[in-house]
């Protein structure tokens, strides 16, 4: 019996595991699908609130480049007059650093004054002149700046180019407004990180998924980093707590099943004893229905082998006293053998070994 009970909690504990660890496992799906999409929609809007911001800038930019005073001072290559309305031009732009009036023709850097402009920016201006290329980040980490250029037209031809240096910590900013406790923000242009903010997970940075800005060059990268440890610890519990009181139910179950066989049995060999030795008094109590079955089955037997006894004695002695025999006294004798039997001589201890120990007297 105590086998079988071991199969069969074996066998409870691993189909309330099975549930358990399913349930954790679609539950943990679910909830880093939950994660993610609150991420995303994170990185999303602070790449909204950068394209507007962007856009605004451009629009800006753009009405600048139409002014006359700006047409003026391009076609007529002074720059002198270019420096002055510059400046003039600079008061309207906020975080300006500074703006640059420049011929379409211009080839070489310019390192003479804050911020200096370099190759990249050569570049932009190059592009401007058919396009209006996206803003970008220029600079090294201690003239970095936000670069962006428009082109100066008259009468549909390129006449110039205007290039705005701005200062680029209007990004920090709205990356750290938009980043939340467990969402982590990371502005990237190409793979130069502009801006981070938020909580930093574990993952590789370069392996997070990430949202394009619009109108720029610059991707968010995003990762949530919301712990599951409350999650966690609520499906252990769930599943735990079922294991635990299927276990003690079963163990319960096993101790008084050990209880009620054991007084049943005996129960059952006294029942036995009495019933062999022909001292049969009053009634044999069973709590299971199969051990009383057991019992009326045996006490019926024994009554259909005392009727077959007494109908053989009975045709035995008959016969003798018509033609007494060696072999019909022999025969009688034998009906008649007293049968002794003692209470010391059934050993019932080793009976209850698989159902606990009875209370046996002492040999």
């Amino acid at each position: 019996m105590k086998r079988i009970f071991s199969w069969l909690a074996a066998f409870v504990a691993a189909m309330i595991l099975t549930v358990g660890i399913s349930i954790y496992w679609l539950s943990r799906a679910d909830m880093n699908q939950s994660r993610q999409q609150e991420a995303e929609a994170v990185a999303q809007s602070a790449a909204l609130s950068l394209s507007i911001y962007i856009g605004q800038l451009n629009a800006i930019l753009e009405q600048m480049a139409q002014d006359p005073d700006v047409l003026t001072a391009v076609l007529g290559n002074n720059k002198s007059l270019q420096d002055l309305e510059a400046v003039k031009l600079e008061k309207y732009l906020p975080g300006v650093m500074k703006i640059r009036l420049l011929p379409p023709d211009i080839s070489a850097p310019d390192e003479t004054s804050p911020p200096r402009m370099g190759f990249a920016e050569l570049e932009m201006i190059r592009s401007a002149l058919t396009s209006n290329p996206a803003p970008a980040v220029q600079g090294e980490k201690t003239d970095r700046h936000l670069a962006i250029a428009r082109r100066i037209a008259y009468k549909d031809q390129p006449a110039g180019v205007l290039l705005a240096s701005l200062n680029y910590n209007f990004i920090q900013k709205s990356i750290a407004v938009a980043a939340t406790e467990h969402v982590y923000l990371q502005l990237r242009q190409n793979k130069t990180v502009l801006a981070a903010a938020g909580e930093d997970g574990e993952e590789h940075h370069d392996d997070i998924p990430e949202t394009q800005v619009p109108g720029t060059e610059w991707t968010i990268g995003y990762q949530s980093n919301r712990s599951l440890g409350g999650i966690d610890f609520m499906i252990l519990a769930a599943t735990l707590i079922p294991l635990a009181a299927g276990l003690m139910v079963l163990l319960f179950g096993y101790r008084r099943l050990s209880e009620v066989l054991s007084t049943d049995i005996q129960n059952l060999l006294k029942a036995f004893k009495d019933m062999m030795t022909n001292n049969l008094q009053g009634n044999y109590p069973f709590q299971l229905n199969e051990l009383s079955a057991l019992f009326s089955n045996l006490l019926q037997f024994k009554r259909i082998l005392e009727q077959r006894g007494d109908d053989v004695k009975t045709g035995a002695n008959t016969d003798a006293m018509r033609s007494p025999t060696k072999e019909t006294n022999e025969f009688t004798t034998g009906l008649d053998v007293d049968i002794t039997v003692e209470e010391d001589d059934f050993d019932l201890d080793m009976l209850f070994d698989d159902f606990g120990t009875p209370h046996s007297k002492p040999h």
